[in-house]
């Protein structure tokens, strides 16, 4: 996301030194939010006990994290269900994303194997935010992140306001 914004900046003629000055202010802006739709991988890593796992997936919760500027991972809520979690998402986005409803900057998802999951909330973010810079983009988790984090993970980038 922050390669496409730096491209932007580079065909409408901005400078190297201009560019590297707006990496350096904005960096920290890009917003990473994520969920997952099983727990299992959370207590084969340890993170929650078995019974959590047990329970959380029985009860199809949805943990929903973010990113930290340290990049380290914050659980932020539990939501029950995709359809819930990613309403919530559309929620933040606009409670976060500069211009709120009117945001007008990229907005990608990844997914790690559940592109039926990453098509929907692509259609729900494109159906409420208009001004988006083109549509959303659906990318794929390698397989390194994907093997280590575990399945049916959905990632949402936006820029946010500066902190």
């Amino acid at each position: 996301m922050l390669v496409a914004m730096v491209a932007d900046l580079r065909d409408q003629g901005k400078s190297v030194d201009e560019v590297k000055a707006w990496v350096l202010e904005n960096r920290l802006t890009i917003n990473q939010w994520f969920f997952s739709a099983d727990l299992t991988h959370y207590f084969r890593r340890g993170r929650i006990s078995r019974s959590s796992a047990f329970f959380g997936n029985m009860l199809h919760i949805c943990p929903l994290m973010a990113m930290n500027p340290e990049g380290k991972l914050i659980p932020r809520n539990k939501v029950r269900g995709k359809s819930k979690v990613t309403k919530r998402l559309i929620n933040i986005m606009e409670e976060s994303a500069i211009k709120g409803k009117a945001y007008d900057g990229y907005c990608y998802l990844a997914t790690s194997d559940d592109f039926r999951t990453a098509n929907k909330v692509k259609d729900e973010i494109e159906a409420y935010f208009h001004k988006l810079k083109g549509k959303v983009i659906i990318n794929s988790i390698g397989a390194v992140i994907g093997c280590i984090q575990g399945q049916e993970r959905q990632h949402f980038f936006f820029q946010r306001h500066k902190r």
